[in-house]
């Protein structure tokens, strides 16, 4: 998680913070008015991923024995207690939905509204023409 942080914080755009500097800015107030601002969905979306990961791997540890919401579903379909599992298997479905639809809305930028799960909308390249002219090309954008 550090080394994608340091990551997310090395590839900022560095006009603000340029230009906070030249305006006199000391490095707090330069840290805390453009970097944060920057780099804060960077930092929620791979949160969001890791605890993502962290719901998954513990579903499959369970199911193997090892712990975690994986084992109450083994247990409940041990003891053919269906409604229990219905219930545990949901609570991983909504964690894993609704971290996954918030990580996309973080990585989206500023839009009002989460993308839905099942959105694909498309997105706008710049493509060069053999003249040298560039124009806008819309190019459906990649599941996941």
């Amino acid at each position: 998680m550090g080394k994608l942080w340091a990551e997310s914080i090395e590839a900022i755009d560095y006009g603000p913070v340029d230009a906070m500097r030249v305006g006199g800015a000391s490095r707090t107030q330069v840290v805390s008015h453009a970097v944060v601002p920057a780099v804060t969905p960077q930092f929620v979306g791979l949160l969001l991923y890791r605890f993502d990961v962290n719901v998954r791997s513990s579903l499959v540890l369970g199911l193997v024995g090892a712990g975690g919401i994986g084992f109450l579903i083994n247990e409940s379909i041990k003891l053919f207690r269906f409604d229990e599992m219905l219930t545990h298997i949901l609570v991983v479905l909504v964690l894993v939905v609704s971290s996954t639809t918030s990580a996309r809305w973080c990585a989206s930028g500023s839009s009002d509204q989460p993308p839905s799960a099942f959105d694909r909308g498309s997105r706008t390249t710049i493509s060069s023409t053999s003249s040298g002219r560039s124009r806008a090309v819309q190019r459906p954008s990649l599941p996941g």
